[in-house]
């Protein structure tokens, strides 16, 4: 458990480095996403939004980059990374490279709490599967 905490406090100190360095990059569409998430909630196929063991961390940059992380007790991996771009107020994309993000990124639909601290995100796969996840934006301790 400390470790895991441990790895937190250092995923905030480097998203604070990199928002900083990159804030000049982030448009009014981005500025939202930017920060890090944890999965609480997932569906799968319409079913009710159920918890989600905690660990999940998905990390937006303001370069429009992403990465996703799984912090367990036998260490933290890295799941995946990528890049997204926002189409509009309730569409955006993500690919695994920049190249891909405009002809053919990944769909997913979005909707944000009115405070901006809770995402809900709709995706689906060409195989039919559907799944919503929601995930709440981690804020430093004060």
């Amino acid at each position: 458990m400390k470790t895991n905490l441990k790895f937190i406090a250092v995923l905030l100190s480097f998203y604070f480095v990199t928002t900083t360095a990159f804030a000049q990059k982030t448009d009014a569409k981005t500025a939202p996403f930017v920060g890090i998430w944890e999965l609480y909630k997932s569906a799968a196929n319409g079913s009710p939004l159920g918890n989600y063991p905690p660990g999940y961390i998905k990390i937006y940059y303001a370069d429009g980059s992403f990465s996703i992380i799984r912090v367990q007790n036998t260490g933290s991996i890295i799941k995946g990374r990528g890049f997204y771009a926002v189409d509009d107020d309730q569409t955006c994309r993500e690919a695994d490279k920049l190249e891909d993000l405009a002809p053919k990124g990944f769909k997913i639909s979005y909707e944000f709490s009115a405070d901006k601290k809770i995402l809900t995100i709709g995706f689906s796969y060409p195989d039919g599967s559907a799944f919503t996840e929601a995930y709440r934006k981690l804020e430093p301790a004060s």
